[in-house]
């Protein structure tokens, strides 16, 4: 009976977790809204601060599901076998894979590529005059990489 408990308690403990993936409400050295409330700016837009949608947390999960949904049948046949340790390690390998497509995401230049005013800008709060170069190889999303540094997962259990 004791053997049919474990199993069950690991069962129940796959069916209630969940690997989310996202941005933590963590403050930033430089401006006033943290890393959250940037990420969901650039993830939806902000039309009345003339930033475009560049959406990049949703489609990075979505399209890295090749990746991550291995663990997740490793983590069920884990609970199955009542093995919560190898079911645990599953769920983190499904968080660190969604993680890194997320990241990659947004090193892979998410369209549109920036304005040359915005780099311009990035240039002069850091008093260095931008280059044409520059201007052409700058990554959206990602200025002091305070915001792509804070993308982690989490294991929440229901």
């Amino acid at each position: 009976m004791a053997i049919a408990d474990e199993l069950q308690k690991a069962v129940e403990r796959l069916t209630k977790s969940h690997v989310l993936v996202g941005i933590p409400s963590t403050p930033r050295t430089e401006g006033p809204i943290d890393n959250a409330t940037l990420g969901w700016i650039h993830e939806t837009g902000s039309p009345a601060a003339n930033i475009p949608a560049r959406p990049f947390l949703r489609p990075g999960v979505e399209e890295s599901k090749d990746q991550w949904i291995p663990y997740m049948r490793q983590a069920a046949e884990a609970a199955i076998t009542g093995d919560e340790g190898t079911m645990t390690n599953a769920l983190n390998a499904v968080g660190t894979t969604a993680v890194s497509a997320v990241k990659n995401t947004i090193t892979a230049k998410i369209p549109p590529p920036l304005q040359p005013a915005t780099v311009r800008a990035r240039r002069r709060y850091r008093a260095t005059p931008a280059t044409a170069a520059d201007i052409a190889g700058a990554t959206p999303l990602v200025d002091t990489a305070q915001m792509i540094n804070s993308i982690t997962y989490v294991i929440k259990e229901d």
